[in-house]
């Protein structure tokens, strides 16, 4: 049978798990989480998401996972609109970054098609510089 002290530590611990999973839904990253919740570091509170994340029901898990998915798709609209309208290349970078992290929610294998997307974005690139160029010298 636990003590009152282990019995107390468990709780403590169940506790801070649950404000880590609540602050990461709501947002948080790693290093906020840890440094509010007294994590030594990022991996800490990785841990206790990741743990907390396990215990939990799988129909918590597709819920907290939809919504990452919903916040990834709102970026990417944004993003591609950015890209769209200058060209911006960490508007390029961006829409990779949360393209790959679309497909990891979705299951998808990484691929190596590092050259392939790199040399997409920079026909995007190059078709809105020159409509961009277009546009100007029309003004």
């Amino acid at each position: 049978m636990a003590s009152p002290k282990q019995t107390l530590q468990r709780l403590t611990v169940a506790q801070r798990r649950s404000q880590a999973i609540a602050m990461r839904i709501d947002g948080a990253t790693y290093d906020e989480i840890a440094a509010r919740l007294g994590y030594a570091n990022c991996s800490g509170a990785f841990k206790a998401v990741n743990d907390t994340l396990a215990d939990v029901p799988r129909e918590s898990v597709e819920e907290y996972r939809h919504l990452q998915i919903e916040r990834l798709e709102r970026v990417l609209s944004t993003e591609f609109a950015r890209l769209d309208d200058s060209g911006d290349p960490a508007a390029a970078n961006a829409v990779l970054r949360v393209l790959e992290a679309l497909d990891r929610y979705h299951g998808f294998a990484p691929v190596d098609t590092a050259g392939d997307a790199a040399s997409s974005l920079l026909d995007t690139l190059i078709a809105n510089s020159r409509a961009a160029l277009v546009r100007a010298s029309t003004d």
